[in-house]
């Protein structure tokens, strides 16, 4: 503890929870975006229970797993520990700048650099047993998931699991839609499951969403001009603190199974 506040030289609030004082204000430093994807992930694992779905089968020790937009890789490399050192995880990514070394990965961890958007590479068709994706929310164009499911759909095997996992309540209507949208694209045993964050987690939930819209006023907003970047910044201070009030947003996240036929 410390007699004067303006002695502490770390910072309170949402950005304290990805970074320390040496940065300035409203300004989440491009190396420490990390910092925020992993505490995404440990914060949906913790409201979710789980990193794979429980109704997907993991028995098989060569099990094939892709996890696309992989990111930093801490979902595949939590699930790794869970798995026989057997099982094939693969990370996909855009960029893999924000995923460990190759030399610090699990010898059966690897990650490749893929789009989405682009026709899928034959040596990717029918490989893998589980495709895993979430937070596509602003990767998906003109509220149409479907280009990237058929991707994700010629990445399986026959017979097994998609699992997509998405932030409800954010206007996207595709999201709300993905169970028919699996139903339609051809898949089979479309489970829905929906979570709500926990009351006693409102404050770490608000804390994620405003660091990622901090990083969205720097790479997004600044470039539109008008200095809609900085009113967002400014705009978040006060959100924030109006969540240590009371006002938050609480959203739901919605976990979508579904199998390929044959």
């Amino acid at each position: 503890m410390v007699s004067n506040s303006d002695d502490y030289m770390l910072v309170r609030g949402y950005q304290g929870s990805a970074r320390s004082g040496y940065f300035p204000p409203c300004h989440i430093a491009p190396q420490l975006i990390p910092y925020r994807l992993n505490l995404q992930h440990f914060f949906w694992k913790d409201q979710l229970g789980y990193n794979l779905h429980p109704s997907i089968p993991t028995s098989n020790p060569e099990i094939k797993i892709a996890d696309v937009g992989t990111g930093t890789g801490i979902w595949l490399l939590e699930l790794a520990r869970d798995l026989s050192s057997s099982a094939q995880l693969d990370g996909f990514d855009i960029d893999l700048s924000q995923s460990p070394p190759k030399e610090w990965l699990p010898k059966n961890v690897n990650m490749y650099k893929l789009d989405v958007f682009e026709e899928l590479p034959d040596d990717l068709v029918g490989k893998y047993d589980v495709i895993h994706a979430r937070l596509f929310l602003l990767i998906v164009q003109n509220n149409d998931p479907t280009p990237i499911l058929k991707n994700f759909i010629r990445m399986l095997i026959a017979i097994n699991a998609t699992t997509g996992q998405k932030d409800a309540r954010m206007h996207p209507t595709w999201v709300a839609d993905l169970s028919k949208t699996f139903r339609e694209s051809g898949l089979i045993d479309v489970i829905e499951h929906r979570k709500e964050t926990e009351l006693s987690h409102i404050l770490l939930h608000n804390d994620v969403i405003l660091l990622a819209l901090d990083e969205m006023s720097y790479r997004a907003l600044d470039r539109l001009g008008e200095g809609r970047g900085q009113a967002l910044r400014e705009s978040l201070g006060k959100a924030d603190a109006e969540c240590r009030r009371g006002v938050a947003i609480n959203q739901d996240r919605v976990t979508v199974i579904a199998r390929k036929q044959s």
